[in-house]
């Protein structure tokens, strides 16, 4: 009897002592959640701005004569634009407005005039462009190659200069046509990317009236389309 009574106060014993050593155990803290990470986006309103170069080719044609000529120039450009995108699964729909003001000009091309020989220089400079656009991409997490298209505005200045006779003079037209283009935008983080872009400007064709040398007016016909090369920076809001 004393034997059992011996081991049932040792098992008190030790399961008190045990207790007491567990209660003085410091205990964990509590696991907090772990907040989900926010997936990137293409969606929002962006701001920002571009360089590039351009080349040009201005055709004209004599109403009367029947005579053309095409002339080649080239150029810097830069501007801003300002657009939206709104993300859908992979795909990027958005619509972008730009503004560029342009340095296109600088080569010269001889025009003889079929009646009296007279040989004239012309020189057309595109002062500006401005292009609004809608824009389709496909988004490959940060990446996004995208496709373009819409309509132009322009501003183009000729000038004239008679080598026969020494008169010169100028005109500058208001011209719109149409644009297509395709690129490729990389973000940077989740507001800031740089984008590689190439756009083709077509103006729809236009008859005029332009001054020669003898004081009258000869009716031609222009055509001017330009290739540009851009590379821009964004800014977008809300990232």
């Amino acid at each position: 009897m004393s034997r059992l009574y011996f081991l049932a106060t040792t098992a008190v014993a030790i399961c008190a002592a045990g207790a007491a050593a567990a209660a003085d155990l410091p205990r964990k803290a509590p696991l907090q959640p772990v907040a989900a990470a926010v997936p990137f986006t293409w969606t929002g309103v962006y701001l920002g701005g571009h360089v590039g170069y351009g080349w040009a080719n201005s055709r004209w044609s004599d109403l009367t004569s029947g005579e053309s000529v095409s002339v080649k120039n080239n150029g810097v450009l830069g501007g801003g634009q300002i657009g939206f995108n709104y993300q859908m699964g992979t795909w990027v729909v958005g619509i972008e407005a730009d503004y560029s003001a342009s340095g296109i000009k600088g080569a010269s091309s001889i025009v003889v005039d079929p009646v009296d020989g007279d040989q004239s220089n012309v020189n057309p400079h595109l002062r500006w462009t401005s292009l609004v656009t809608a824009r389709l991409g496909y988004a490959v997490d940060r990446y996004l190659p995208y496709i373009k298209g819409g309509v132009a505005f322009g501003d183009i200045r000729y000038g004239f200069n008679n080598l026969t006779t020494g008169l010169s003079g100028s005109q500058t037209m208001r011209r719109t046509g149409w644009t297509v283009g395709a690129g490729v935008e990389a973000a940077l983080d989740r507001n800031w990317s740089l984008r590689l872009e190439y756009d083709y400007i077509q103006f729809s064709a236009k008859n005029t009236a332009l001054p020669d040398e003898d004081g009258l007016v000869q009716p031609v016909n222009n055509r001017h389309q330009s290739h540009q090369l851009r590379l821009g920076v964004n800014y977008r809001f809300g990232g």
